[in-house]
C-alpha cells in the first residue's frame, strides 16, 4: 500500500499541444522524484509509451477511449493496480487525450472517499498551441474547457506566434481563466515553480480576487456577480447542485462567499457538474462580499444574477 497524500497533476491540451514534450521535460527536471504515469491514448493502438523517456514499470496505458468519459471503470481500474503494487513512486502524472475534459479526470481524485485518503490533487496545466489556439476555441468547445480547468496555462511554441497577436492570444486566455498563470514557453521548458503546487496558489488567486470579469469570445462569455450581502449558503448550495447538472456548457464556477455563520471567507469551485467548499482566510473587515466568476458557453447572466440574488439575506 502506497503512502497517504501522492500528488496528482493532470497534463491536458489538444493534439499537437506538446504534452508528451512536457512530461519528458518534467520527470528530467526532477531525478529525484519517483513518478508513475497514466497515459491516455484515444485510439486502439496505444503509442505514447514509447515516446516517453526513462523506465516503462510505471507506465500504464488506457487505450481507446477517453479518460473522461467511457473509461473512468478502468482508470480505477490502474489506480488500484498502482496502489496495491510494489512499485514505489511519489507523483502521479496523467496525461489525457487532446479531447478529455480534464475536470472529469480531477473530479475523480476529489470526491472519491477512497482515493482522497490516498491521492491529492496538485493541479492541472493546460498547454495550448500559440499559433493555433484561437482557431481552436473557435471550433473546438473542449479547448475551451481544457484551458478554463487549468491551474496553469502553458502557451507552447510562443516563438511562432507573431509578436502582434501577442496581446490578443494573452487577452482570451486571461478572459478564459482569469485566474491561472498564463506561462510563455518553447518545447514545454517551465520551471517547477509553475508546475507544483498549484492547487494551493490557485485558492490564494481566488480570495485575493476583487475586480469584475466580463468578456466574450465568440460564443464563450465570461462574467462576474458581486454583493455585499450575507448568502444562505443552504440556499446557494441547493441551486448550484441543480444549476450545473443543467447547465453543462458552464465550464467552470469560482469564487469567494459571504455567510453570516463564518468569520472566514468560503472558497467555492465547480469540477464538472460537482462542487465543493473551503474555507479560507478571515475578513478584514466586519462585513465580507461575494465575487463569482462564471465562465462557458451562452451564459444567461441575467437568470443566474436573479437566482444568486434569491439566496442573498439582505
Amino acid at each position: 500500500m502506497q503512502q497517504n497524500s501522492i500528488k496528482v497533476t493532470i497534463l491536458t491540451g489538444f493534439l499537437g499541444a506538446g504534452k508528451t514534450t512536457l512530461l519528458n521535460h518534467i520527470i528530467s527536471q526532477n531525478p529525484q522524484t519517483q513518478y508513475a504515469i497514466i497515459e491516455n491514448e484515444f485510439g486502439k493502438i496505444p503509442l505514447d509509451q514509447e515516446l516517453i523517456d526513462g523506465p516503462k514499470e510505471g507506465i500504464f496505458e488506457l487505450a481507446n477511449g477517453c479518460i473522461c468519459c467511457n473509461i473512468n471503470e478502468e482508470l480505477l481500474k490502474v489506480l488500484t493496480k498502482l496502489i496495491t503494487s510494489d512499485f514505489k513512486f511519489d507523483h502521479l502524472l496523467i496525461e489525457t487525450t487532446g479531447i478529455a475534459d480534464p475536470l472529469s479526470v480531477a473530479a475523480t481524485f476529489m470526491f472519491d472517499p477512497h482515493l482522497q485518503g490516498i491521492f491529492s490533487l496538485d493541479g492541472i496545466i493546460a498547454l495550448a498551441d500559440a499559433p493555433t489556439v484561437l482557431e481552436r476555441i473557435e471550433q473546438e468547445s473542449v479547448t475551451a474547457k481544457q484551458l478554463s480547468a487549468a491551474h496553469n496555462i502553458l502557451l507552447n511554441k510562443t516563438d511562432l506566434l507573431p509578436k502582434e497577436e501577442w496581446n490578443k492570444v494573452k487577452e482570451v486566455l486571461a478572459s478564459l481563466n482569469p485566474f491561472a498563470e498564463i506561462i510563455p514557453c518553447q518545447f514545454g521548458q517551465v520551471d517547477n515553480e509553475h508546475l507544483f503546487d498549484l492547487r494551493k496558489r490557485d485558492y490564494k488567486m481566488v480570495e485575493k480576487a476583487d475586480q469584475p470579469i466580463h468578456h466574450q469570445h465568440g460564443q464563450i462569455r465570461s462574467f462576474t456577480w458581486q454583493s455585499g450581502n450575507a448568502l444562505d449558503l443552504h440556499k446557494f448550495e441547493a441551486w448550484l447542485s441543480m444549476f450545473l447538472p443543467m447547465n453543462p456548457s458552464v465550464y467552470r464556477v469560482k469564487g469567494k462567499l459571504y455567510s453570516k455563520t463564518y468569520d472566514r471567507k468560503i472558497i467555492v469551485q465547480s469540477v464538472g457538474t460537482q462542487f465543493y467548499f473551503t474555507q479560507g482566510s478571515l475578513f478584514e473587515e466586519e462585513r465580507g462580499d461575494n465575487m463569482l466568476v462564471f465562465i462557458g458557453n451562452n451564459l444567461d447572466q441575467e437568470s443566474i444574477k436573479k437566482a444568486l440574488s434569491d439566496c442573498e439575506i439582505n
